[in-house]
């Protein structure tokens, strides 16, 4: 749980690596959209390893942007996709059997390693069969007083926990080469050390500094596991036919926004063999400004093809009443949460629980801490209580929510604290005219979506090698019920 201090101190990095990235355009050569659309150049937010083309990156479908060329920053912090975890949850029981799911694009947080993952595997509670997939797995770990440093067995710096604020990693390329010699002295160093030892899982020497190899073991059990892969070469992974089908795929803070629209039909054309018909992959991205805030478009297998079928948003139970921060990104959430909300969600609820959540939300975790005190201990329990709380109510807005969407002609269901809304076909739009929220909100999809290249199906390549797999026994999945077929 993240502490109030922590919170605050996340919101403040947010804000300043915002301005810096976003507003400036300082920190890159190539300036940033003014517009702030859900899309930044590729340029700006990725970084070629050695040897790439950078510019040949023109973000459109077979640019060089999705070969296994690239490193993207590894960061990410407990609760980040919390959302999404009760979402997935529930998704899940619509097969049969123990569903497998994909979480691609792992994450580091330092010693703690890919929490994001283990959230998602702990959240399924051995229900599911979890595998972590990444390019940039290391093959050891370095940590010091100052952070954490993963490295590859060439010695070369995957990612490095930035020292001056201590949440975030970057790639190691973006560190100049008198900035990397120290850490990798210390690498070779402590790699030395540990084989003189005879220890060829981890060593510390007597200053505190830890080396650990292939430390994604640490990390694995029964229900949860690791495969290092490239998204867009999938087939290229040892023993690729042997890794059980997915029935469900979490790809958050990759595709988006970390690569082209162009970029994404190649990166599910990869996928599609992996998944079960009828599968759900979830391509979105979580904005974070000391509260975590889901997005995901959500495509389905349809046998030899991807759909893109719904688009899922959460909702932040202590804030809701103001909507979802406005942040740098636009997106069909942002733009007309907070009148959905105003409009047909809350006040649908009875008076005194109307009441009870605007004091909720005006006093904050205040209450909490007059009630545990002001200690390390005391500040724990009332953030572990008021986002109890705060979940209770997101959830309660997401069914309300979801209600009077589908009453306006959106149809939706909630999932944990989360909505999803079915993407209307084109052949419907004329019922939908007379229905001016549904006719905004499916505007909105397409104008920050669908008009920006995101791809509304792909298809397979019939011809592929990968089609021919030793498939484990095909799990069914149940289509959404109780909503009309599009």
């Amino acid at each position: 749980m993240i502490r109030l201090q922590d919170k605050i101190h996340i919101k403040l990095i947010s804000i300043i690596l915002t301005q810096a990235f976003l507003i400036t355009g300082i920190a890159y050569p190539q300036p940033v959209n003014k517009q702030y659309s859900l899309y930044i150049s590729a340029k700006s937010l990725r970084v070629p390893m050695m040897g790439s083309n950078a510019d040949a990156d023109n973000g459109q479908e077979g640019s060089t942007v999705h070969k296994a060329s690239r490193l993207t920053r590894m960061s990410t912090l407990p609760g980040r996709l919390i959302h999404s975890l009760k979402t997935i949850a529930a998704l899940s029981l619509e097969f049969v059997n123990k569903p497998v799911i994909y979480d691609i694009g792992i994450g580091w947080f330092g010693r703690s390693g890919p929490i994001v993952t283990i959230e998602l595997s702990d959240a399924l509670s051995g229900k599911a069969k979890v595998i972590g997939i990444d390019s940039q797995i290391p093959y050891f770990a370095v940590h010091t007083d100052k952070g954490t440093i993963l490295f590859s067995a060439q010695n070369e710096i995957i990612s490095i926990q930035d020292p001056q604020d201590g949440y975030y990693f970057e790639p190691g390329d973006t560190l100049s080469e008198g900035e990397k010699r120290p850490y990798i002295k210390l690498a070779q160093r402590l790699r030395k050390e540990a084989e003189e030892s005879g220890s060829n899982k981890e060593y510390s020497d007597p200053a505190g500094n830890k080396i650990v190899f292939n430390p994604i073991h640490n990390y694995e059990k029964e229900n949860l596991s690791f495969i290092k892969g490239d998204l867009f070469e999938l087939d290229k992974i040892a023993g690729w036919k042997e890794i059980p089908k997915a029935h469900i795929v979490r790809i958050a803070n990759l595709l988006i926004p970390y690569f082209q629209p162009g970029d994404i039909t190649p990166g599910l054309r990869s996928l599609l063999p992996m998944v079960h018909d009828n599968g759900y992959v979830l391509v979105g991205y979580s904005h974070q400004s000391g509260k975590q805030e889901e997005e995901y478009l959500v495509y389905r297998k349809r046998g030899n093809k991807f759909k893109l079928e719904s688009y899922m948003f959460s909702i932040n139970g202590a804030d809701a009443a103001v909507g979802i921060s406005a942040g740098k990104f636009k997106s069909p959430a942002k733009e007309i949460y907070p009148n959905l909300l105003r409009e047909y969600a809350i006040r649908d609820w009875p008076e005194q629980r109307q009441e009870l959540y605007k004091s909720f939300v005006d006093s904050g975790a205040q209450p909490y801490y007059k009630r545990y005190g002001s200690d390390s201990d005391g500040m724990r329990k009332a953030n572990e209580e008021f986002d109890k709380t705060a979940e209770s109510y997101a959830q309660e807005i997401a069914v309300f929510l979801a209600k009077s969407l589908t009453e306006q002609g959106i149809f939706s269901r909630p999932l944990g604290s989360m909505v999803e809304v079915r993407i209307s076909r084109p052949a419907i739009w004329r019922e939908l005219l007379s229905k001016p929220m549904a006719t905004r909100f499916m505007g909105y999809i397409e104008t920050f979506y669908l008009d920006k290249g995101i791809p509304s199906e792909v298809i397979g390549d019939s011809n592929a090698a990968m089609a021919d797999r030793n498939d484990i026994v095909e799990m069914p999945a149940a289509d959404m019920t109780a909503r009309s077929s599009m």
